[in-house]
């Protein structure tokens, strides 16, 4: 007995209008993410571009430390030819470094590039702070910060004669970047003591030595607040280099007239290296 042949399912005919909906969907998600893709790189962009803006603030803002540690606290003609230097350098190179980033940040949420810019503002301020040291014998305060940064955007803006930029371009100086570069300080301040002290000033390292131990008992106040990690471990490193420097100072003192001046900055360095080993030793055993 033969079995009657199976019978085909009627075709439902397809919802053709549901189909374009949800093609329209489809192409609607897909063009989202392209928006969102052009958006993410255009922001990856930005942040590359202000990452190497700030890498080039922190090399020219080093020469600039490093060119400021051979100034003479007791010669007029070394200190006024390497201060205007040092300020040419800050106002003119470093101020086109700040206006580029400045451009870069223009209409748009600083908050999401500060820390791409940030170290080069730091190592920016340890250069002012160290020649408004050397000027004033002071630290510099974060508005005048503020101001000379204001100040380098503004003039490298009106030297360009860029008519088309927004008037209020700035780089924002929060304090946390204001009190790193300011503890950062010390080390630098050192050098120039050794410096001094091998030239044959003996007074230098001890006007040195009481700006430090002012400035680190100022540091010591924001310790209570927190500033992170960085900034415990920039007070850490200040502590360690006043310890040197005062242990340098009392050999410079005791010693310092036994002496020949030629001679000073191995008695210098000796008490800075030998306080630094026994200091070391300290707080291994504590």
């Amino acid at each position: 007995m033969m079995s009657a042949p199976p019978t085909k399912r009627a075709r439902i005919p397809s919802d053709s209008g549901a189909a374009m909906s949800n093609a329209e969907e489809s192409d609607g998600i897909l063009s989202d993410f392209r928006l969102y893709s052009a958006e993410m790189t255009a922001k990856q962009d930005r942040h590359e571009r202000i990452v190497k803006l700030g890498r080039d603030l922190t090399v020219l803002s080093k020469r600039t430390i490093f060119a400021l540690q051979r100034v003479l606290l007791d010669c007029d003609e070394s200190r006024s030819k390497l201060v205007v230097e040092a300020r040419d350098k800050l106002n003119g190179g470093a101020g086109d470094l700040l206006y580029k980033i400045a451009m870069e940040l223009c209409g748009v949420s600083v908050d999401l590039y500060s820390r791409a810019y940030s170290p080069g503002i730091q190592e920016y301020i340890e250069a002012r702070c160290l020649l408004y040291f050397i000027e004033h014998g002071s630290v510099i305060s974060r508005a005048t910060c503020i101001a000379l940064i204001q100040a380098s955007i503004d003039s490298c803006k009106a030297a360009k004669g860029d008519s088309k930029s927004p008037d209020a371009l700035t780089v924002p100086v929060s304090v946390y970047d204001y009190v790193l570069g300011v503890a950062d300080v010390g080390g630098e301040l050192m050098r120039l003591a050794t410096n001094n002290a091998s030239s044959g000033n003996r007074d230098a390292p001890f006007q040195i030595c009481a700006f430090i131990r002012a400035l680190y008992e100022e540091l010591t106040v924001l310790e209570a607040v927190s500033h992170g990690k960085s900034f415990h471990q920039k007070l850490n490193t200040m502590q360690a280099t006043l310890t040197k420097l005062e242990s340098a100072c009392y050999a410079l003192k005791i010693r310092g007239t036994e002496v020949p001046t030629q001679m000073l900055s191995d008695l210098f360095k000796g008490s800075s290296s030998t306080s630094g080993t026994k200091s070391d030793e300290t707080r291994s055993q504590d």
